[in-house]
């Protein structure tokens, strides 16, 4: 997406009363380290060792809403236009679903975008609790101001975060603009959200029709890896787990390998609020053997 279309998003969200991120979104000032929360399986470790990431569907996402056009579909002016059936829906079966006080329809029309999402925070309580196996997986860290990819950083967006969702009939009714009205739904989430400080890494293959849910993107080698406060716990009680233990065996060698810093994170006591503490890949080491033997 295109300095251009970024002003035009601007342009739109200062039409709502939304303003707060015109510089990041002018700026496209990425946070030189972003996070990403994920628990440790065979995807994981394979993510790892050959600096993968795995952009996938906004069908998947755990948000009801998420990249959902807000779209008055009883306009005259918009539900005639060619653009539903361009990107794959049958207007009228939706029209003929929806009662007569429904004003909105839902109708995800994004599943040509592929959504990689990461947050500014490795020390969030909720994001490691809904991302990070309850505490039990762990926080990757990447700088991708090191990518060598041309644009690579074009892609990134910050989430808007609003109480009410931006209505794009009138970006819709121009056939020109559809993909900009899917971005902006793409890139604005509930207020709910707000504490996930999300930025996403967005790939748009509009007029794919055999597109996979999940796509493999080169990413970076990691900067660094938190580990969950319950992550040697979980190592302990998982101890008759052999492909788990066998898993985290290659997690440690990786780690090792890369010379990549590892922290754990631990309940600061006194506040509610988490702090990363180094941690030695030896530690990690004798611990397992301790399970193995």
């Amino acid at each position: 997406m295109n300095y251009s279309n970024r002003k035009k998003i601007v342009e739109i969200l200062n039409n709502n009363g939304s303003n707060e991120l015109e510089y990041k979104l002018l700026s496209r000032d990425v946070p030189r380290s972003l996070y990403k929360y994920c628990d440790i399986n065979e995807y994981t470790i394979r993510a790892l060792k050959n600096n993968l990431i795995y952009p996938c569907s906004p069908l998947l996402f755990n948000d009801a809403f998420d990249s959902r056009l807000h779209i008055d579909t009883y306009s005259k002016k918009i539900c005639k236009y060619d653009y539903l059936e361009k990107i794959g829906v049958d207007a009228d079966l939706n029209l003929n679903v929806l009662s007569e006080n429904d004003r909105y329809i839902y109708d995800n029309f994004s599943d040509f975008m592929r959504i990689q999402c990461f947050s500014e925070r490795y020390d969030s309580n909720l994001m490691w609790s809904h991302y990070g196996a309850c505490h039990k997986g762990i926080c990757i860290e990447y700088d991708f101001y090191k990518h060598q990819g041309k644009d690579f950083l074009e892609k990134f967006y910050p989430i808007i975060y609003s109480k009410e969702p931006i209505d794009v009939t009138n970006l819709c009714k121009d056939m020109g603009k559809i993909e900009l009205a899917v971005l902006l739904s793409t890139i604005m989430k509930s207020d709910e959200w707000a504490y996930e400080k999300e930025w996403r890494l967005i790939f748009s293959f509009p007029g794919w029709n055999k597109l996979d849910d999940r796509i493999e993107v080169f990413a970076v080698k990691p900067t660094s890896i938190y580990l969950g406060s319950h992550f040697l716990q979980d190592i302990e009680r998982d101890r008759m787990n052999e492909s788990k233990i066998e898993l985290l065996k290659e997690f440690v060698n990786y780690v090792e390998l890369e010379e990549i810093p590892i922290n754990m994170i631990i309940p600061k006591i006194g506040s509610y609020m988490l702090e990363a503490v180094p941690i030695s890949i030896a530690e990690i080491h004798n611990l397992l053997r301790r399970i193995v033997l």
